[in-house]
């Protein structure tokens, strides 16, 4: 059996092969047999069969981790359908038993029976995210209640592995384009139902039975921001507008991504429709983001004054559509100022408080949200709408240090390995390295990290973009990574 690995080719002997698909096998069964044991214990009857169809997933993913991957990318696309379908308070967590922890169950397994590294040697990242989570353990133990703990661990750090299996699923540009090219093409389903959704609330001034199938999130879905004009708060197959725009902004850089490094008609239509999706999702940062992420990964991918233009054309282009389709492009551009201040006063008034609550934090998950709706917790003040606030909150003077520290390595680092790359690989990446970037910087006015499928996404693509220069290091005679 013979194993393909950046710059070098791994035999397996018969045996071990046989060894490796019996492991596989094994920790698929495993894992099907501990959810079925934990999933008989807490649902009924009328569950059973979508149990069972979590449970072959799980089994299958947990055989294959790489394939797990391309599963997850398309899995989050989708990840609200499950609330609206089942209602439960537990239906956010189905993707996470039956897809992420079946491919870091599949992953682990694999590294280890292979005597692989099981995290990036030599990153900069990896002692500050040991840190990271270190702190978060030890500060559960001073939380409001086990509950609250319990979330906050896991809105915290259930993620941030993705970044390793990012860096070890790539192993040449093509794992990359793989990634892109399917998010971006799942990303039209969304997409097009968001832009129904559009028409329809145009045509009657409202989401009409749409509201049925959202169910108890209906209230936040018809709910309208202005500037003077009506703009409707799209969830399209989230469970609200913020979660959709980060999809579709995801989506939007994972088309750019493609298009950068094949220039088709298809991957330009991608990318763009994408974009229209971000615009319409009824988020004002919107508005600048987009346009900014694009001037950005265009100019960073490093094109020639005849791409730039064919760029500049299709944005105006795709402003005139918007505009025709009833978006008040022009009043909300005139009244974004407005808003940009309103953001900066929110966020002072979050981080005046959180500067009074000393050294020392209080606690992981006491600033979460999702502790206050999911653990029975009575906040004594609203939770930190931005994540370093949060983190603030938390964890202290010390960790929002920390979480800081994360965040200028990571970018600074993705940076450096963009510049380092050919130009074919540096157009292919550039566009992740804006995502991160840019996430990094709205991490200041609200905790998106916390939100699904952005805080799964950006860890992966993290990953994917560190382990590119890992391969390109290889490819080009640089010291290379001894995980490759």
């Amino acid at each position: 059996m013979v194993i393909a690995h950046a710059g070098r080719t791994r035999r397996l002997s018969e045996p071990a092969a046989a060894q490796e698909l019996a492991v596989r096998l094994g920790t698929g069964l495993a894992l099907v047999a501990v959810l079925t044991a934990c999933g008989l214990a807490v649902v009924r009857a009328p569950a059973a069969a979508g149990l069972l169809v979590g449970l072959v997933v799980a089994g299958f993913v947990a055989a294959d981790w790489r394939r797990g991957v391309g599963i997850l990318v398309v899995v989050l696309a989708f990840a609200g359908l499950p609330v609206f379908l089942i209602n439960s308070k537990y239906a956010p967590v189905l993707k996470d038993l039956f897809v992420v922890v079946p491919v870091y169950a599949g992953f682990f397994g694999s590294r280890i029976m292979r005597r692989e590294p099981l995290w990036p040697r030599g990153d900069a990242l990896t002692p500050l995210l040991l840190l990271f989570a270190s702190m978060t353990v030890v500060y559960s133990l001073v939380s409001p209640t086990p509950a609250v703990a319990a979330i906050g661990l896991k809105v915290w750090l259930l993620y941030i592995p993705l970044y390793g299996v990012g860096y070890a699923y790539v192993r040449g540009r093509e794992d990359v384009i793989r990634i892109v090219r399917s998010l971006a093409i799942v990303a039209v389903v969304p997409v097009l139902l968001a832009l129904v959704e559009l028409f329809y609330f145009i045509q009657s001034g409202g989401f009409g039975p749409l509201l049925s199938f959202y169910g108890r999130f209906s209230s936040g879905i018809v709910r309208q921001v202005g500037f003077g004009v009506t703009v409707p708060r799209i969830p399209s197959t989230f469970t609200f507008n913020g979660s959709y725009y980060d999809f579709a902004f995801v989506a939007f850089m994972a088309g750019l991504a493609y298009w950068g490094y094949r220039r088709t008609r298809l991957s330009a239509a991608l990318a763009l429709v994408a974009a229209a999706g971000a615009l319409v999702s009824g988020e004002r940062r919107a508005y600048i983001t987009i346009p900014v992420a694009l001037v950005a990964a265009v100019a960073l991918m490093g094109s020639g004054s005849h791409t730039r233009l064919r760029v500049a054309l299709a944005g105006f282009a795709g402003i005139v559509a918007l505009s025709w389709l009833g978006i008040p492009i022009l009043d909300i551009s005139n009244r974004l100022s407005e808003g940009t201040v309103s953001n900066i006063n929110a966020a002072s008034q979050q981080l005046e408080p959180a500067l009074k609550h000393g050294f020392f934090g209080h606690g992981t998950g006491s600033g979460t949200n999702a502790a206050f709706r999911y653990s029975g917790l009575s906040p004594s003040s609203k939770f930190a709408e931005s994540w370093y606030t949060k983190a603030l909150v938390e964890l202290g003077y010390f960790g929002v240090a920390v979480v800081l520290a994360i965040m200028v390595v990571l970018v600074r680092r993705g940076y450096g390995i963009v510049r380092g790359l050919s130009p074919p690989d540096r157009a292919l990446a550039a566009p992740i390295w804006v995502l991160l970037f840019l996430t990094a910087l709205l991490l200041a006015k609200a905790s998106e990290l916390d939100w699904d499928p952005l805080d799964a996404y950006f860890w992966l693509f993290a990953g994917m973009l560190s382990g590119l220069g890992a391969v390109a290091g290889d490819h080009e005679g640089r010291t290379p990574d001894p995980e490759r």
